[in-house]
């Protein structure tokens, strides 16, 4: 199986790569599953437009997008992934985290995504809150407001 693959919200971390075109991301056979799959994630993440773009010329939220984009192709079993919204629009973050979500399901793949959005933590089977160091909660398929609840716990017992 491919390696695990990261992806981050700073755009520094997005600025060394170079777009989409002359990457692994562009395989030859049009053909191909993998070609379907990859023409399946830069349909998702609005990137067809973008292909030919250097990173100088990509918003951070599109130099987000492309780093999510090559995460992905791969189809590794286990993606790290931190704060993958932060430069993301709320229809984009939406966007993503519906993907994100159907290929847990359908490639059984894992995410461990480090968020302190709980609209993006909400779309987790699991939720780890962590608190100096340590587990402070742990819920399964929790709510938005469940979230927040648990968060507001922690601030109160800080």
């Amino acid at each position: 199986p491919p390696p695990p693959l990261f992806f981050f919200n700073q755009t520094r971390a997005s600025a060394i790569l170079s777009g989409l075109v002359g990457s692994e991301m562009c395989i030859r056979d049009r053909n191909s599953p993998e070609q379907e799959w990859v023409d399946k994630i830069i349909e998702t993440l609005d990137l067809k437009d973008r292909l030919g773009h250097r990173p100088n010329e990509l918003s951070g939220g599109q130099q987000q997008r492309v780093a999510v984009a090559r995460a992905l192709a791969t189809k590794p079993e286990v993606i790290f992934a931190d704060e993958p919204t932060g430069n993301l629009d709320s229809t984009s973050s939406e966007e993503l985290l519906v993907f994100l979500k159907t290929i847990v399901t359908e490639l059984s793949q894992t995410i461990i995504m480090v968020t302190h959005d709980s609209e993006a933590a909400s779309y987790a089977d699991r939720v780890v809150f962590l608190r100096d160091g340590s587990i402070f909660n742990d819920l399964k398929r929790p709510t938005k407001e469940e979230i927040i609840s648990t968060v507001s716990d922690i601030s109160i017992k800080g």
